[in-house]
């Protein structure tokens, strides 16, 4: 009984060893455990700390950057202002411009009726010959009776060529008369040319000419009328010629005349054309 008590008994104390053991053994994992996760801990923190200030220095970036864009956005809207500003200023010049540019129209169309009216007493003969000693004026009452008017040297305010380095050869002779009246009397006659064979020979010159009567037009009337003897000779009209300053194209003599104000009549008669195929 005595053996087997201690048998016993040292069974007990094996068991209590194993038990402080397995404690220790627990608790050491234990300080293990607790010391890893201190470290992760820390690292962690570390971690936290590294991304803590990564996004106060974004944020530091950002505020940066949203104070440069506000500077920005103040300077955009200065920007448009002065472009408003600018813009302004244009359509003010561009108005003030088309105001003067009418001015100029108007001035330049006043100054056009100015030397048409002037113009009514006047008349331009081409290709008479010249020479030394020659009269004018009894050379264009002369013309004027082989036309059947009757022209007075006393009719004529002035007569004199027209000289200039475009001028052709001979000069042109420009006529002004006291009365318009007289003056359409010698150019309606010009249509008799061919009838009467009126030529510089019948005037006495040794050579054979034929002579022309023309109107004195404005540079805006000769360069309209430059543009209608264009027309006329590309779309083959018949007639083309002016009167009092005015314009005129003629299809056929079977057709009514067309006066040609500007360009945009020429070009309307082209469109006119087309349509009718």
């Amino acid at each position: 009984m005595a053996t087997t008590r201690q048998k016993g008994k040292s069974v007990s104390g094996e068991n209590k060893d194993d038990i402080d053991a397995k404690l220790q053994q627990i608790l050491t994992r234990l300080d293990d455990n607790k010391k890893s996760n201190e470290k992760q801990f820390n690292n962690l923190l570390t971690q936290i700390n590294k991304v803590s200030n990564r996004l106060e220095k974004i944020e530091n970036e950002q505020l940066e950057f949203s104070k440069a864009l506000d500077f920005a956005n103040a300077d955009i809207d200065s920007l448009k202002s002065d472009v408003q500003q600018l813009q302004a200023t244009v359509f003010n010049l561009q108005r003030a411009n088309q105001n003067m540019q009418a001015q100029d129209d108007l001035v330049a169309k006043s100054v056009d009726d100015m030397l048409n009216e002037k113009n009514k007493k006047a008349l331009i003969m081409a290709n008479i010959p010249e020479s030394r000693h020659e009269d004018l004026s009894k050379i264009t009452s002369v013309l004027a009776s082989k036309l059947d008017v009757d022209i007075k040297e006393y009719d004529i305010e002035s007569v004199f060529r027209i000289k200039s380095e475009k001028s052709p050869n001979p000069a042109h002779i420009m006529v002004k008369f006291h009365s318009a009246t007289v003056r359409d009397k010698l150019y309606n006659a010009r249509k008799l040319f061919k009838k009467k064979s009126v030529t510089t020979k019948s005037l006495g010159y040794i050579h054979e000419t034929s002579i022309y009567i023309n109107e004195v037009l404005s540079k805006s009337q000769q360069a309209l009328f430059y543009k209608a003897r264009q027309f006329k000779q590309a779309e083959r009209w018949k007639y083309c010629w002016t009167y009092h300053g005015n314009i005129f194209l003629r299809i056929s003599n079977e057709t009514d005349p067309v006066k040609i104000m500007s360009e945009d009549t020429l070009s309307q008669l082209l469109k006119t054309k087309s349509q009718n195929g």
